[in-house]
């Protein structure tokens, strides 16, 4: 089971289920899948992705992908890195 989690009702906003829901906790690979999917949604896979040096500095903030700041890559190389 997990730490926290939160369900509500999106109309209302009544929250159906909560335990620890004001604790901070990093999104780890729901992060992964949303850049992923934004890649896909915006990019074509062999347009070249530059990464930046806020996407390599956030050492003990859960997981994250070996990238240096200014590697390049292709959208589908760096989709295949996220997902492994």
């Amino acid at each position: 089971m997990g730490e926290s989690g939160i369900v509500m009702e999106m109309s209302t906003g009544t929250i159906l289920y909560g335990k620890n829901i004001h604790d901070t906790h990093y999104p780890a690979s729901l992060t992964k899948i949303m850049t992923a999917l934004l890649a896909i949604e915006n990019c074509e896979m062999d347009e070249v992705v530059t990464v930046p040096p806020e996407a390599v500095s956030m050492e003990d903030k859960g997981t994250h992908i070996a990238l240096d700041a200014g590697e390049q890559l292709n959208s589908q190389s760096f989709n295949r890195k996220i997902s492994e």
